[in-house]
Formats: structure tokens, C-alpha cells, sequence
């Protein structure tokens, strides 16, 4: 078979001069580049009459309305989702858990508690002088964070003597926003 195909296409060779050989080959290329075009046209056409559909599904869809909270009925939500100041104690107990639990020691610690007259919020703010690598320190307020949602690190400074020291000299000071 494949002796029949060569002595065929040493025939048409010896017929027909290269060039039309060429041109022929031409010709079939261009002919497939524009069936394909025609084909890219028909998904170009296709895909103009879905974006028509879609848009005209658009317009008919209603708006969501989106219902108005009053700020006064915002702020009454806010602070009743907010632990009462009795919780005092049990949080400063979880904080000084979470402390051993990443091998800190809050040794000593000042406190203050502020009350607003009007306000319906007060704070109970914690201030701790801490010991400590920086990896200890960072799981210790990111575990605090997510322990006690009502607290806030209010500032946290860390201080390295020398810059071979692995261990940092530190302050961090947390507020607890609990509701009257």
C-alpha cells in the first residue's frame, strides 16, 4: 500500500509543477480558515442572544428591598449582645488561663474601671507588663481575641535590649467593653 501511495504521488509530481502543488495546499487552508470563521460567527451569534436573555431575566428580577434599621433600635442591639459587667472576673480569670496555656506570667497588672454617666457601655481596662518571645506574645492576644470578642487590645509596645534576644520586654494593655 504504501508503495502504490509513493509511485501515486511521484506521478502527480512529474504532472503537476510544485507551485500548483503550493496553490492547492493554499487553497484547502484558506478553505478550512473560513469554514471555521463561519463556525465562530454562528457561536459569536449564539452567545450575543444569550447576553439578550439574560439581560431582559435581569430587569424583570425586582429589587431586594432592604429594610431600614433605626439607628436608636442598631445601638440597643449592639449593646445588649455585650456581656454585663459581672463578667468581670470570670474574664480576667480566662485571661490569666490563656496567658499559662502560651507560658506567659502576668506577675502584676493595673486596672481601672470606667463608667460614663449617660453611657450604656463601661470598660474595665488591664494593663500587663509581659515577658516573652514574640511567637508567644502573638498566639497569646490572637487567642485572647478570639476567647473574649467584647475585648480590645488597646496598645501592644514590645521592647528587645539587644537584637540577639529571643525574649521581649512588653506591654499590653486590653479594654473590656461590657454593657451596664
Amino acid at each position: 500500500m504504501n508503495r502504490t501511495m509513493a509511485s501515486l504521488w511521484q506521478r502527480v509530481r512529474r504532472i503537476v509543477p510544485p507551485y500548483t502543488l503550493f496553490a492547492l495546499a493554499l487553497m484547502m487552508v484558506s478553505a478550512g480558515v473560513v469554514i471555521w470563521l463561519m463556525a465562530l460567527d454562528d457561536q459569536a451569534e449564539s452567545l450575543r442572544i444569550d447576553i439578550v436573555h439574560k439581560r431582559e431575566a435581569m430587569r424583570q428580577v425586582k429589587p431586594k428591598v432592604v429594610r431600614t434599621i433605626p439607628l436608636a433600635e442598631q445601638v440597643e442591639a449592639f449593646v445588649s449582645a455585650l456581656p454585663s459587667s459581672g463578667q468581670t472576673t470570670d474574664d480576667i480569670e480566662q485571661v490569666f488561663r490563656i496567658a499559662k496555656a502560651n507560658q506567659i506570667s502576668l506577675i502584676k497588672g493595673e486596672y481601672k474601671f470606667t463608667r460614663t454617666p449617660g453611657d450604656p457601655l463601661s470598660r474595665y481596662t488591664a494593663t500587663f507588663p509581659v515577658h516573652a518571645s514574640y511567637v508567644a506574645i502573638r498566639n497569646f492576644s490572637a487567642q485572647l481575641l478570639d476567647a473574649l470578642p467584647h475585648i480590645a487590645v488597646d496598645e501592644l509596645r514590645m521592647n528587645r535590649v539587644n537584637a540577639d534576644d529571643t525574649m521581649l520586654d512588653s506591654e499590653i494593655r486590653l479594654s473590656f467593653v461590657y454593657r451596664r
